[in-house]
């Protein structure tokens, strides 16, 4: 009400095999954190996201999808010579990504485009093209 926060907000729900870091990784906890973002900032436009420390993140796919929020995967999360996988399995970031995004689609939820993504964070449009790298070039 103050206007300290300019929405869209971005709200990360943390969560870790490997550590003590709030809240377990389980399926009521992603609920218990939706519903106090939805009491704290009621009719706040926010886009949120859960990652986990562990192979629990894939316990967390199905449950955050269901709530209307994101997953976030990748090796810098998912480190299973840190905390071996029970399933023995080492996927890569391009393994994980492919894996949640099935999970998604199986739900009916689709993939956001970059431009799409891009507009649920309240950034603008990116139509220039990537900026290219000066090169200093000393005149002889």
């Amino acid at each position: 009400d103050l206007g300290w926060l300019e929405p869209p907000l971005l709200m990360k729900f943390f969560f870790s095999d490997a550590g003590l870091y709030g809240f377990p990784p389980n399926a009521r906890c992603v609920e218990m954190f939706v519903r106090t973002m939805e009491m704290v900032f009621p009719g706040v436009p926010i886009v949120w996201f859960t990652m986990c420390y562990g192979h629990s993140i894939w316990d967390l796919v199905k449950p955050t999808i269901e709530l209307g929020g994101n997953v976030r995967v990748g090796l810098g999360q998912y480190h299973p010579w840190y905390w071996p996988d029970p399933t023995g399995e080492e996927p890569t970031n391009a393994e994980q990504v492919t894996r949640v995004a099935g999970i998604a689609r199986s739900m009916g939820r689709e993939l956001a485009t970059p431009a799409e993504a891009r507009a649920a964070f309240g950034l603008p449009a990116w139509d220039a093209p990537a900026p290219q790298p000066a090169l200093a070039v000393e005149a002889r």
